[in-house]
């Protein structure tokens, strides 16, 4: 408050002056003035002090106790204590897009617009581009990321594309040590597990494509759907495994653990290729099977067969619907090629059996059966074989003779891969036995026995 200077001339009527102030001084008119005391807070009354202001939605807070509800400000965003929501249309940061619910564009660098989209720039250290990670003490699941898809269409829960026509490598996903561990229960650990059903057509877990659609170019060396390697160089307490497939079940239709085909095309066409030169100890096998194998088209073996036993089986000539007819092999220790036929001698008793052009550069020691058939006849081999024929003389005229040649084998391949008959089996096969059944043993007694190990997946797993 400021005191005015009293009335000096005692006419009250002409008194009326005008107030200006000019920081602490208040001017009248006439030229007074007064400068206005420093205001001291005495009163101890906390309701005339500075107050605090707050926010939250469209309301403003003071903090002695007062609020006032702001109008105008209209916002899809909903906030419950710690918890921000949007209820409707698209989030977008660094970009104007709405084609996602959220939109992620690095501004730096640029890029395509998509759900999730992080540019990784090149540096020195390690950069990642988007990175979850959840770590929660709760008992239910815990997950980094949740991507579902349900809806009709194409549903892709997570697309990866690498088509930057690198001239090193192109990877979709890239994973050093395995996507992993998806899951692990009991001692099993899993690198990545897929789990799909209710298809109507085809159930795929993981797809892999090779396309030249969209001008992507061919490889110049390998295409591969999928590439499974394993490099743990014996360091599994069992097995090294590539790929591993399990299928099971008391279903009505087939379990096949792997399935491949082929299209045509220029080259080869290979549904299964095994390759196993490039081992350099222990016994290697490009194929193993444990159990029994069914081919319905040609087999052909460039190398040696080694069998227990074999036989043909084919429909049975009399009863071809109801049965078979089984032969055995012919066997022999020492390589042995069977040459026979029938021949007549003529009005002097001679015959001269024509071999195959091959014959005396394809075999060695050879032996001979003759058989006269129809008559008491004797019949010799009156010259040997010379120039791939031989001479048979019966000491009667027109006599027919069953004639049989044996040579063994004295081809390049048989004389670089002679049979032995008796052979030492490996210290490590010894006390073992191909056939143990058929010695009155134990399975387990056999020399490729392997204990079947049972894995069953549990999809329902938690970490």
């Amino acid at each position: 408050f400021a005191v005015l200077p009293a009335e000096v001339d005692g006419d009250t009527t002409n008194e009326i002056q005008t107030l200006t102030q000019s920081n602490d001084t208040i001017f009248l008119s006439d030229g007074g003035f007064v400068v206005l005391p420093v205001i001291v807070n005495n009163d101890n009354d906390s309701t005339n002090e500075l107050q605090d202001l707050s926010i939250n939605g469209d309301t403003l807070f003071i903090s002695g106790g007062d609020s006032v509800i702001l109008t105008g400000l209209t916002s899809n965003w909903d906030r419950n204590v710690d918890d921000i929501s949007y209820t409707t249309g698209a989030v977008s940061i660094g970009t104007t897009s709405t084609s996602a619910a959220f939109n992620f564009r690095d501004t730096i660098n640029g890029g395509a617009t998509t759900a999730i989209e992080k540019n990784i720039v090149t540096e020195t250290n390690n950069a990642v581009g988007t990175t979850y990670n959840y770590s929660g003490t709760g008992t239910g699941d815990q997950r980094g990321m949740l991507i579902t898809q349900n809806t009709q269409g194409v549903n892709e829960g997570i697309r990866v594309f690498a088509d930057g026509n690198a001239t090193g490598r192109n990877y979709g996903i890239n994973a050093g040590a395995g996507i992993a561990p998806l899951r692990y229960q009991n001692g099993f650990g899993v690198g990545v597990m897929s789990t799909v059903a209710n298809a109507t057509v085809v159930n795929l877990g993981v797809t892999g494509l090779i396309s030249s659609a969209n001008n992507i170019p061919a490889g110049t060396f390998l295409n591969a759907g999928v590439g499974a390697f394993n490099y743990k160089n014996g360091e599994g307490t069992t097995q090294n495994v590539g790929i591993y497939a399990v299928s099971g079940g008391p279903g009505a239709g087939n379990n096949i653990a792997g399935l491949f085909e082929v299209d045509d095309s220029n080259g080869d066409n290979i549904a299964v290729y095994g390759d196993a030169t490039g081992a350099t100890t222990g016994t290697a096998y490009a194929g193993y099977f444990d159990g029994d194998v069914e081919i319905t088209g040609n087999l052909n073996i460039v190398g040696n067969i080694a069998k227990g036993g074999g036989t043909f089986k084919i429909d049975h000539p009399l009863d071809p619907e109801n049965k078979y007819l089984v032969h055995s092999f012919v066997e022999s220790p020492d390589m042995m090629n069977v040459y026979n036929g029938n021949i007549t001698t003529d009005a002097q008793g001679f015959a001269t059996v024509v071999l195959p052009d091959y014959f005396e550069e394809a075999n060695k020691d050879f032996r001979y059966q003759l058989t006269v058939i129809g008559t008491f006849a004797q019949a010799i081999v009156k010259e040997k074989i010379n120039n791939n024929k031989f001479i048979i003389q019966t000491n009667q005229s027109n006599v027919e003779v069953s004639w049989q040649i044996t040579g063994i084998r004295n081809d390049n391949y048989s004389n670089a891969n002679r049979i032995i008959p008796e052979q030492e089996k490996a210290e490590k096969d010894k006390g073992k036995l191909l056939h143990p059944e058929a010695y009155g043993y134990e399975k387990t007694r056999g020399i490729h026995y392997k204990p079947k190990k049972q894995i069953s997946f549990d999809p329902g797993a938690t970490r």
